[in-house]
């Protein structure tokens, strides 16, 4: 048997995968993109080749090649999914556990296990936050501003 969360989970899924192609099909504006050196700029303008300078144009997303233009801001964006993914799963845990609670009908056993479940999904957050703000800390401490000033200074050990 299917349990709710699956359903919550597919319905989600099934409705983002609706609207997102509607959404962008919907912008009405046509993306040009645009090669200068190493960058690869997405401009909304009909922009060519030979209309952009060698400076980004105004306006303009720029890409780096990969994603991430340092290790640092690599790591910057894993960890910030992760702690995103961890919320969304707190609180995809605390609709469930509260509609568990609304029908469980005064059923002890049922709403045990709903608290059980609302208290670990409150436990679960303080613990990535705790984890975070810790990192952050030590991050201070060793006196790096950012992820980019701890990785500025590698290199090869030879």
């Amino acid at each position: 048997m299917i349990k709710l969360h699956q359903k919550l989970a597919a319905a989600l899924f099934a409705l983002v995968m609706v609207i997102t192609p509607s959404v962008a099909l919907a912008s009405g504006s046509s993306l040009g993109v645009v090669r200068d050196g190493d960058s690869i700029y997405l401009s909304t303008s009909a922009a060519t080749q030979s209309a952009v300078s060698s400076a980004s144009p105004s306006g303009d997303v720029i890409l780096f090649n990969g994603y991430a233009s340092s290790l640092g801001s690599l790591i910057s964006s894993v960890l910030t999914l992760v702690i995103l993914i961890s919320a969304l799963l707190v609180f995809l845990q605390l609709i469930t556990a509260a509609f568990q609670w609304l029908t469980s009908g005064g059923d002890k056993g049922k709403t045990d296990e709903a608290r059980g479940k609302i208290v670990a999904a409150v436990i679960g957050l303080v613990i990535v936050a705790a984890s975070w703000a810790v990192f952050l800390v030590v991050l201070r401490f060793l006196g790096f501003e950012s992820y980019d000033d701890l990785f500025a200074n590698m290199r090869l050990i030879s």
